[in-house]
């Protein structure tokens, strides 16, 4: 069975006349353009699919990066990869620090309170800029939005598929 491939980034749009592109990295904190080697760039929700893609040159400009591609010589050119996702095999993908997840592996994980009540399971991730924000689908119906702070996140293990958590006054009141 092949490796499990995993998003790195979506490209955004043509740059320049040189034919090169915007690439928006999904963990530009832990993911240097060095990191992506045997890449694929493919149609968004479907990392399996799509063709190979070799970078020649690589310039991080914070939020995104330059990424100039082998065979991609003009804007035109380049054009058909916006909004595409940047894939490789996840065994190329460096190691994460500890507190940092891939959403792959977050999305439908168990959240229990501390007293080992399970509140529900992660549905979706959402990147506020300052701290993702966990989307849980309430066992009782409706959804939480579970800020990932420490003061919140207690615990993760991905192996145990559970998070714990200690909700902050007010939380569950927003509930809906």
């Amino acid at each position: 069975m092949a490796e499990k491939r995993i998003s790195c980034g979506r490209f955004s749009k043509p740059f320049g006349l040189k034919g090169e592109i915007k690439f928006i990295p999904r963990l530009s904190v832990h993911l240097k353009p060095s990191d992506l080697a045997e890449v694929i760039a493919a149609p968004p929700g479907s990392p399996e699919e799509g063709f190979s893609v070799d970078i020649e040159s690589a310039i991080d400009r914070g939020k995104y990066w330059l990424l100039g591609l082998a065979g991609f010589s003009s804007p035109e050119a380049v054009s058909r990869l916006t909004n595409m996702e940047l894939t490789m095999d996840r065994s190329q993908m460096p190691a994460l620090p500890e507190g940092v997840y891939l959403e792959e592996d977050l999305i439908g994980l168990a959240v229990v309170e501390t007293d080992g009540r399970e509140l529900g399971a992660i549905t979706s991730v959402i990147r506020t800029g300052a701290n993702d924000v966990w989307e849980v689908a309430l066992k009782e119906g409706g959804e939480l939005l579970l800020p990932a702070v420490e003061d919140v996140i207690l615990s993760v293990d991905i192996a145990d598929k559970k998070i714990v958590v200690k909700l902050i006054e007010g939380l569950m009141e927003s509930c809906g």
